[in-house]
């Protein structure tokens, strides 16, 4: 359980739940990129070595059991959908992370996805009579997916510039506040700038 045990007792015996992301040389797609355990949390330590207290302690503290990590990547649904017209995939219908995967860095991963199943019932749903039911199929797949894709592309490409600017050296306030348009409202935008 995450934040369990007494705030009084010793950082070592309590829990805790933490996350790190980190920019990798490594993992190119098609490359070998897993790290062990050990790996990560070595390279979690030393990004936030000169971390305030208890952030180091704690990290120091995390059984290997639980270290675990993966790569991020995103998928550009534009790439995806051009790929399915040169296949003749005319009935394929890719929703969610296998259109549009995405970095978690603006939070829309979950979002469009669900959006995505709204969309394939409001597509499909005209079209559940048998008559013309074939010709009527293909044009609502070929168009729910055109605007499956015109919907995530831009959030996509945000996700991954958000990504960047998170992981890079220089951060200032405009691209901060650049990098937050969409997920926070206008007064909490103005804080960064």
């Amino acid at each position: 359980m995450p934040f369990a045990g007494n705030q009084l007792d010793a950082v070592e015996e309590r829990r805790f739940m933490w996350q790190l992301s980190f920019a990798s040389k490594k993992g190119h797609e098609g490359e070998e990129h897993n790290y062990s355990p050990e790996q990560l949390l070595e390279q979690a330590m030393t990004i936030c070595r000169n971390w305030h207290t208890p952030i180091p302690q704690m990290m120091a503290a995390t059984p290997i059991s639980t270290v675990w990590g993966t790569m991020l990547y995103d998928r550009d649904p534009l790439l995806v959908y051009r790929a399915m017209k040169e296949m003749a995939l005319q009935r394929v219908l890719v929703v969610g992370d296998a259109l549009h995967a995405m970095s978690p860095f603006k939070g829309q991963g979950a979002n469009q996805a669900l959006q995505d199943g709204r969309a394939v019932a409001q597509w499909l749903d005209p079209h559940s009579t048998r008559k013309q039911k074939t010709r009527r199929l293909d044009k609502a797949v070929k168009s729910c997916l055109r605007e499956l894709v015109q919907r995530t592309q831009g959030v996509v490409h945000a996700s991954r510039e958000a990504s960047r600017f998170w992981h890079s050296k220089q951060k200032n306030g405009a691209a901060m506040a650049s990098s937050l348009e969409g997920t926070l409202d206008k007064e909490s935008l103005e804080l960064y700038q």
